[in-house]
């Protein structure tokens, strides 16, 4: 029988809680040679040199606040194959050169997908229904509906998805019971895409902006992308209509959705900023049209152990010399934030 593999499982405490049980790892270990360190947090005191030289690991599982792996430290390990991270961005957990060395680094990447989607269709309903107003009035104005009370149903509004990726179209499914017409706007997503899914493609992304009472953004985090809705984007919006963004703050001009959500035109559900964290002097915080979630969109808690089982799977994987899920190539690290 062929000695195991050397695995290192060096992460936080509360990562290792919530997203590895007895069971996962037991399965873990049974495949590879495991040293498992968890820390509250990895400040510049922890030596990752001297454990990566005296452990020499060929798999790295990593999580947030893991501590990062340079091209200098990666040749303490020199038997290093696979990194697999459990959450998203890798860049604050390996270097780019590392990737370029023949490194496969994986992370959770589309097992979020139906809980951003999830996440995305309640703030839309949220700011349809008028959450934060209503949320304000009840709390801080002591006040009750009056006659002139508004807000809105989801059920057959006209809903555009900026982007065209696994959250989009897992999207497109939770949409389904409310009889929404949907289109997209993603130049490079296959026509096929767009026929598969039974959805109107834009072909400007004005037009998805301008023909849609709810938007939803899902764009990724490209250079291309950069502040791509801009103050002519926002402009083209209908009167009263809805923009949701659980996908990257990067893609939005926040200056000009300020200016925008101050005229009272639009409403907005944010879940992501081009800052984060939101700073306390923000001109967002304390506008009745702007739902403020701080970047919650992604995996629940309760999910977290999802991750976990893609960890073990890919394991299996690279074993198996299989194919990886959620692989991480360079040009992808690329685009991360």
């Amino acid at each position: 029988m062929s000695e195991k593999p050397k695995g290192l499982l060096i992460t936080t405490e509360k990562v290792y809680k919530g997203f590895f049980n007895e069971k996962i790892i037991a399965q873990i270990q049974s495949l590879v040679d495991l040293k498992i360190i968890t820390r509250k947090c990895f400040g510049d005191e922890f030596n990752y040199r001297e454990i990566l030289k005296a452990y020499s690991p060929r798999i790295i599982i990593t999580g947030w606040e893991s501590p990062y792996l340079t091209c200098e430290l990666h040749k303490m390990c020199g038997e290093l194959k696979l990194i697999i991270h459990t959450a998203g961005s890798v860049k604050g957990i390996v270097e780019k050169g590392v990737l370029q060395k023949g490194v496969l680094v994986s992370n959770w990447g589309s097992t979020s997908a139906i809980t951003i989607a999830e996440a995305s269709l309640m703030r839309a309903i949220a700011s349809l229904r008028r959450v934060p107003f209503w949320h304000n009035e009840m709390h801080f104005r002591g006040n009750w509906k009056g006659p002139d009370a508004y807000w809105e149903s989801l059920f057959y509004k006209k809903v555009g998805i900026h982007g065209f990726g696994k959250i989009s179209k897992a999207l497109v499914k939770l949409l389904a019971p409310f009889s929404c017409e949907i289109s997209a706007y993603s130049p490079h997503a296959p026509e096929e895409s767009f026929i598969e899914y039974n959805i109107k493609r834009s072909r400007t992304l004005k037009d998805l902006y301008s023909e849609n009472q709810i938007i939803v953004n899902l764009a990724a985090a490209t250079e291309e992308n950069y502040h791509i809705v801009d103050e002519n984007i926002l402009k083209s919006m209908p009167d009263h209509s809805h923009l949701i963004l659980t996908g990257r703050g990067m893609t939005m001009d926040t200056e000009a959705l300020i200016r925008e959500l101050r005229s009272g035109r639009i409403y907005a559900a944010l879940d992501v900023f081009e800052q984060e964290p939101l700073s306390p002097k923000s001109p967002l915080r304390g506008l009745d049209n702007c739902l403020l979630i701080p970047h919650m969109a992604g995996p629940t808690p309760d999910r977290y152990v999802d991750m976990g089982n893609v960890a073990l799977q890919n394991i299996k994987n690279f074993l198996g010399k299989q194919a990886l899920i959620n692989e991480v190539t360079a040009d992808k690290y690329s685009y991360m934030t």
